[in-house]
């Protein structure tokens, strides 16, 4: 587990469902269980590509570490963008395949304190650094 460097290709499983064009967190996350960034895309039905974030997404803007969000605001989301080659973005830029959509989440700092965090940042460096010491 978390072994393969970014461009490493391997078998794709989906667990979402059968929509291909509905990747969900959980597809990217048990994929990129193989990679060292933990994060994985598929580039067609069937396999799979190693890659690493990229940016944060929020809002239609690029968000900064540590990915501040508004959790009152339940319908938009984080979106984590990832390096996808150009070969596979014919295929992996369709639907929900080209970006991680992760929620935004509280900050438990209380009820004059509005701000959140997006709750995951699966392939960044400091993901990486985390899952390489399990």
């Amino acid at each position: 587990m978390y072994t393969m460097d970014n461009g490493t290709t391997f078998g794709w499983m989906q667990v979402s469902g059968t929509d291909t064009t509905k990747i969900v967190f959980a597809d990217y996350e048990i994929n990129g269980k193989y990679c060292k960034s933990g994060l994985a895309y598929p580039i067609n039905q069937n396999t799979a590509k190693c890659t690493s974030m990229s940016s944060m997404m929020y809002g239609g803007k690029e968000l900064v570490d540590p990915y501040p969000c508004n959790p009152a605001l339940i319908t938009q989301k984080c979106n984590i963008m990832f390096g996808i080659e150009a070969a596979d973005s014919a295929y992996t830029k369709v639907g929900s395949r080209g970006y991680v959509e992760v929620p935004c989440k509280c900050s438990f700092g209380g009820p004059n304190d509005p701000l959140g965090f997006c709750s995951s940042i699966i392939g960044h460096e400091k993901y990486a650094t985390a899952v390489s010491e399990l």
